[in-house]
């Protein structure tokens, strides 16, 4: 499964921007889209955790909707469970022995329900404890924080366009 994120709204922007010629207006709001993707693009790649690259490999930029929309996607298999974590139970289970055992009333993390042996020890083939790894936002958090900037990169767009920058 992939993570993806999008960035709309820029046909709202452009409603309220009666002032200039609808052309181009369109063309700053394309630059702005384009210029702020590759920006929050770039921060997602410089946060994404790195161990064999393939989850940074499987990252991609691309813009839709006419130039109106950012897409920001990462399609490694694993790329939601690195975002967002994950939570299971995993079992513990013995490597030596046919059953795991340990003196009762001991105090640890292993607190279990088991009745002890005569022999005063809890006897089990194998205990569940949950696991969880919490995520590490490489999108979510650097997409927010570039949406701080994207103020910045409309300026530059109307800028770009006064001078004619802009194609």
């Amino acid at each position: 499964m992939a993570i993806e994120f999008r960035v709309d709204g820029m046909d709202e922007l452009v409603a309220k921007m009666r002032g200039m010629a609808r052309g181009d207006l369109d063309k700053a709001v394309q630059d702005t889209v384009r210029e702020w993707g590759t920006y929050a693009f770039n921060a997602s790649q410089m946060a994404c955790p790195v161990d064999t690259g393939i989850l940074a490999e499987s990252g991609e930029m691309y813009i839709e909707n006419g130039g109106m929309s950012a897409v920001i996607k990462y399609k490694a298999p694993y790329a939601m469970a690195v975002e967002y974590g994950w939570r299971r139970d995993t079992p513990i289970l013995p490597v030596n022995k046919k059953a795991l055992s340990w003196e009762a009333g001991k105090k640890g993390r292993l607190l279990l329900q088991a009745k002890p042996n005569p022999d005063n020890r809890v006897t089990v083939s194998k205990v569940i404890t949950p696991a969880r790894f919490k995520g590490i936002s490489f999108v979510r958090v650097p997409v927010k924080r570039a949406l701080e900037y994207l103020g910045a990169f409309w300026g530059q767009s109307i800028d770009k366009l006064k001078r004619g920058d802009l194609g």
